[in-house]
């Protein structure tokens, strides 16, 4: 192991680094008794915020009597049930409109950020663990130990641990070849359900005692200067900031549509409507990666759920509940979007069933709920959570409205009755505002990262939204039959050691 006034060792541009031997990492067994506190720490410590079960008895009843009242209501009253539904849904919908436009007049309006400087002595930096579970990931390996040699820190500063199942023997035998960084380590964790991503995340974290614990993804590859810059963020910033995540950017955009759409919605979320959470200060639901966090604030909140597979939305709720805030950090991570439809539809159902869960976790005590976020806050976290589901879920019903008005009176002509006429107006406003809202904010985002060849592609985000709603029913569906089942993306090694020096 280095001395503790080892340098950083020097960047080269094809990804190796200067003045460090590379070997392949060692190998150790996480103890049983870290794999079973990992699964129930916070079953445990906070039952009512564990998605262990999935939907409470008192939900499952309350879900059950409004869903026998709507069919019962569009038996009787087709036209008045679905003016009601618009009606409920108005408001949420509403709110995301809003926040979407705040988040494209602050990007008008706001100057680019600039990223914080890097200039930090060695012995003033924190201690740092990475967190990097991985599951069949072979043919990524080796992209893998080139972005993490790159990474611009000290080695006596870091550590890394990757985590992988002992049952993976493709990933295993991939990493017993491949050198990688000083101070990496392999973690294998012997079988156990749920076999999701947080509850690898959470028997690493008791492997570690480092200040800071940062998780990444196989696919990822960080800024080099991204661990530098947290360290500097965190030292900035107030004492309840536990949390900084880096803005996410995709580098295959040009590889096909879903691409390109995926690459739209990130430009748009990162840059856009996450800072705009943080000006609102709502809860800021973490994305999958790039996740800087205090690690006694990590464990004291009861580090991730393993029972919900969108782990970081929910992490960043309770990370708020805890009285801690997480805030956006300056850096950015390159990650790969799916380009088939084979693998974009079991990522993005995944991350539909993981919203559902945090909202229907966090809506199970309201009043504690609203005690420990405040008021304005918990209405905001229902606004957005709420919103988003039920826009995925209802966004159809819109559609399907248009099309049986253009069917039964024709394309301009307004109904005569009353309820025709609001029916209508409430769903072209819906559509055209959500969607107005949703493509100006794309587009700007992408633009003020000069990315102008996605522009064009905001004209094709209605045939998007509507995958998005296919994506949100089959979450749904995998809600009541198969709450913790965690599909896997598959991801491509590629050529991408230039990426940094390309980002605006």
């Amino acid at each position: 192991m280095p001395t503790p006034d080892a340098p950083t060792p020097s960047i080269m541009r094809d990804g190796r680094t200067a003045g460090i031997t590379m070997r392949p990492a060692p190998e150790r067994s996480a103890h049983p008794e870290a794999v079973a506190a990992a699964i129930h720490t916070l079953e445990r410590m906070r039952p009512e915020l564990s998605a262990a079960l999935p939907l409470w008895w008192r939900q499952a009843f309350l879900f059950g009597i409004l869903l026998a009242i709507t069919v019962a209501c569009a038996v009787i009253a087709p036209k008045l049930t679905g003016l009601s539904l618009l009606l409920a849904i108005a408001a949420p919908f509403s709110a995301l409109v809003l926040v979407r436009l705040l988040a494209c007049l602050r990007l008008l309006l706001l100057s680019p950020e600039r990223p914080l400087a890097k200039a930090v002595p060695n012995d003033a930096l924190p201690s740092v663990a990475l967190l990097i579970p991985l599951h069949r990931e072979a043919a990524i390996v080796h992209q893998l130990a080139g972005a993490l040699a790159r990474l611009n820190y000290p080695i006596a500063r870091r550590e890394i641990l990757i985590i992988v199942e002992a049952d993976d023997a493709e990933t295993r035998r991939a990493l017993a070849i491949c050198p990688m960084p000083p101070g990496t380590s392999i973690l294998v964790v012997e079988p156990a359900l749920p076999r999701t991503k947080p509850k690898a995340l959470n028997v690493a974290l008791a492997y570690t005692r480092a200040d800071q614990v940062v998780v990444y993804d196989a696919e990822d590859l960080p800024h080099p200067d991204q661990l530098r810059a947290a360290a500097v963020a965190f030292a900035k910033a107030p004492p309840e900031t536990v949390c900084l995540q880096a803005r996410l950017f995709i580098h295959n955009a040009r590889e096909s549509w879903l691409a390109a759409q995926f690459a739209l919605e990130y430009y748009a979320l990162f840059d856009g409507v996450l800072p705009a959470y943080q000006a609102l200060d709502l809860p800021l639901p973490l994305g999958g990666t790039s996740n800087h966090f205090n690690r006694a604030a990590l464990v004291q909140c009861g580090g991730w759920d393993p029972y919900n597979v969108t782990e970081d939305a929910d992490l960043g709720v309770r990370i708020a509940r805890s009285g801690y805030q997480a805030r956006m950090l300056d850096s950015h991570t390159w990650e790969e979007a799916p380009t088939s439809f084979g693998n974009w539809l079991p990522q993005r159902t995944r991350w539909l069933k993981g919203w559902m869960q945090t909202w229907l976790v966090h809506a199970r005590q309201p009043l504690r709920a609203m005690h420990e976020l405040g008021v304005i806050r918990y209405i905001g976290f229902n606004l957005v959570f709420g919103g988003m589901v039920l826009a995925a879920l209802l966004h159809p019903l819109v559609y399907g409205l248009i099309a049986w008005q253009f069917a039964t009176i024709g394309p301009f002509a307004m109904p005569d009755d009353l309820g025709g006429v609001t029916l209508t107006t409430i769903s072209a406003l819906n559509l055209g505002l959500g969607l107005g809202a949703a493509a100006g904010l794309a587009a700007v985002a992408a633009m003020r990262r000069r990315q102008y060849r996605l522009v064009f592609q905001v004209f094709t985000m209605p045939a998007y939204w509507l995958l998005i709603s296919l994506a949100a029913w089959r979450a749904l569906y995998q809600l009541l039959y198969d709450p913790f089942r965690w599909e896997k993306t598959p991801h491509t090694p590629r050529i991408v050691a230039d990426l940094h020096e390309k980002m605006p």
